[in-house]
C-alpha cells in the first residue's frame, strides 16, 4: 500500500501546495486546466475567504500525512469527503482529460488504502449497545 498512499499523499499536497503558492507569488506553479463553468463555481468558493483555504489546508495536512505515513488512516478520513466533490465537480463542471484521469487515480488510490485501513475504521461501524454488559431488548 506505500505507492498507492504515496500517489495519494503527493497529489494532494502538490495541489495545495499549488493554490498556496499563488496566493503568495500571484502565479500557480502547474497551471491547471478548467472550464468556464468550473472555473465560476471555484471562483464563487473563493470569494467566500474562507472554505478554499480550509480546504486546500486540508489537502496539504493530510498530504503529508501520507508521505510521511504518519496517521495514514486519519489522513484519509480527512480526504475521503473533499475526494467526493472533487469527483462530482470533474465529472459535472470539468470534464478534461487530465483532471478526470487525476480524478481516477485517487479514487483508485482512495479505494485500495480504504480496504488496506478497513479494520482501522471499524469501530465507527459498531454498535455502542453491542459493546456494553446489558442485555439488548
Amino acid at each position: 500500500m506505500t505507492i498507492p498512499r504515496l500517489v495519494l499523499g503527493a497529489i494532494f499536497a502538490c495541489a495545495a501546495l499549488n493554490y498556496f503558492w499563488s496566493v503568495a507569488f500571484g502565479r500557480m506553479l502547474v497551471p491547471v486546466s478548467i472550464t468556464p463553468e468550473a472555473m465560476q463555481f471555484a471562483g464563487m468558493i473563493i470569494k467566500t475567504g474562507y472554505l478554499w483555504p480550509l480546504m486546500k489546508g486540508i489537502n496539504l495536512a493530510a498530504g503529508i500525512l501520507l508521505i510521511a505515513n504518519r496517521a495514514p488512516a486519519f489522513a484519509l478520513a480527512l480526504l475521503l469527503p473533499v475526494t467526493v466533490i472533487i469527483v462530482w465537480f470533474q465529472i459535472l463542471l470539468n470534464p478534461l482529460p487530465v483532471p478526470m484521469a487525476t480524478a481516477a487515480v485517487e479514487v483508485a488510490c482512495e479505494l485500495l488504502l480504504l480496504r488496506a485501513y478497513a479494520s482501522r475504521y471499524a469501530g465507527m461501524f459498531m454498535n455502542e449497545r453491542l459493546n456494553t454488559q446489558e442485555p439488548v431488548r
